[in-house]
C-alpha cells in the first residue's frame, strides 16, 4: 500500500471527522432557546431619614410641647432596631408632652402607590398615645393610619398609604399626647417608597437544549 493512498484516506478521515463535528456544534446552536430574566422591580425613596445629625432634618417639622429631640438628651439606646441615633420624644425626661414630628410635604402626584416604613419602639406606661397620620392637603387635616397606646411595641413598619396616592402636596406625622410623666416613643429610618417608572424587560439568557 503506497504511503500517497494512506494520505489520502487519513485526509478523508480527517474530512469526515471535522464535518460531523461542524454538524454537531451547528445542531447545538440551532437548539439553543431563548429565555428572559425576571424584569427588576425598580422603586423610588421620596424620603429617607436617618436622624443621625443630631439635629431637625432638613424641611422637618416639630409642634407642640416640650417636644422632639435628635440630640438623645435622655442617654436612651436606639431601641428601634436602627443604629446610630434616632428621634425621639421623652415623656419620662420632659415631663407632660403633646408633640408631632411632620416630614416635608411630598409630591406624590405621579405615585401609583405609596409606603411608609420605620423603625419604631414604644414604651408605654398608661394611657399615652402614638399616632402615625397623613395629610394629602399640607397638614391642614390628618387621617390615621396607624396607632399604639398602653403597651410596648418595637418593630419595623411598612404601612401603605393608598390616601396618598395622586396627591401633590403630603405629609406624615409622629403624634405623641396624653402623655403625663410617662415613658418615650422612638422612631428611626423614616422612608416614603413608591414605584417609579416600569422595570426594564430583563435580559435574554440563551439555554441549551440539544
Amino acid at each position: 500500500m503506497s504511503t500517497k493512498y494512506i494520505f489520502s484516506r487519513l485526509r478523508l478521515l480527517y474530512i469526515l471527522i471535522a464535518l460531523m463535528l461542524g454538524l454537531t456544534t451547528m445542531s447545538t446552536s440551532y437548539a439553543r432557546q431563548l429565555t428572559p430574566q425576571a424584569p427588576t422591580d425598580i422603586n423610588a425613596l421620596l424620603l429617607d431619614e436617618t436622624f443621625d445629625s443630631n439635629a431637625l432634618p432638613t424641611n422637618w417639622q416639630v409642634v407642640g410641647q416640650p417636644g422632639w429631640h435628635f440630640n438623645n438628651p435622655g442617654s436612651r439606646t436606639n431601641e428601634t432596631g436602627g443604629t446610630g441615633n434616632m428621634a425621639i420624644v421623652d415623656s419620662d425626661d420632659d415631663g407632660a408632652s403633646n408633640s408631632s414630628l411632620l416630614t416635608p410635604s411630598l409630591d406624590l402626584s405621579a405615585a401609583t402607590a405609596v409606603k411608609l416604613r420605620f423603625k419604631t419602639f414604644f414604651k408605654a406606661y398608661d394611657e399615652e398615645i402614638a399616632d402615625v397620620d397623613v395629610s394629602i392637603d399640607g397638614g391642614t387635616t390628618w387621617t390615621n393610619i396607624w396607632r399604639v397606646s398602653e403597651v410596648n411595641y418595637q418593630g419595623t413598619l411598612s404601612l401603605s398609604v393608598p390616601q396618598a396616592i395622586g396627591q401633590s402636596n403630603v405629609k406624615f406625622r409622629f403624634h405623641y399626647y396624653d402623655a403625663d410623666d410617662a415613658w418615650y416613643w422612638q422612631v428611626d429610618d423614616v422612608q416614603v417608597e413608591t414605584p417609579s417608572a416600569p422595570a426594564a424587560p430583563g435580559a435574554l439568557n440563551a439555554v441549551e437544549s440539544g
